[in-house]
């Protein structure tokens, strides 16, 4: 009987630790999908405004280009924070 309890007790452990690496795995799947994706685009626009910048001498763009930088920086970190919350 004692024999019993200490194998359902262990399937029991199992079983747990088998959901809680399998939400593990989650987790880092939709990590490396908000990293791939979500966090590119931002960073893609980033990349492409300060092109933008090095290129452009026209103060009404520039300041628009600015605007749009702020934006998208703006996003990125809600996406950063956003993965953190998930950890």
């Amino acid at each position: 009987m004692k024999q019993e309890l200490t194998v359902e007790s262990l399937s029991n452990s199992l079983t747990e630790a088998g959901e809680i690496i399998s939400t593990k795995e989650k987790t880092l799947h939709e990590i490396a999908y908000s990293q791939s994706h979500l966090v590119r685009r931002p960073l893609a626009n980033i990349i492409g405004l300060v092109e933008m910048l090095e290129t452009t001498e026209e103060v009404n763009t520039n300041n628009a280009v600015v605007l749009m930088l702020k934006q998208s920086a703006a996003e990125l970190d809600k996406m950063v924070k956003d993965i953190v919350l998930k950890v």
